[in-house]
């Protein structure tokens, strides 16, 4: 769909707690304080770009 491949993690928010360890490879574990790090994973094909976003969308939309 989008020409590259995209790798798909599981996030788990929990608001008001302290997070200390923030995940792993395949998980991120985000609070408020850490909630930034959604956008700046460790792995660069994680990284969507706008136009991704937006085909993405389109594409979910459709179902």
């Amino acid at each position: 769909m989008l020409g590259h491949p995209v790798r798909v993690m599981s996030v788990i928010a929990v608001p008001g707690w302290l997070t200390g360890d923030y995940g792993s490879d395949r998980h991120l574990i985000a609070n408020q304080d850490n909630l930034i790090t959604l956008t700046g994973w460790k792995h660069a094909d994680a990284y969507l770009m706008n136009d991704d976003v937006e085909k993405v969308k389109h594409y979910l939309e459709m179902q």
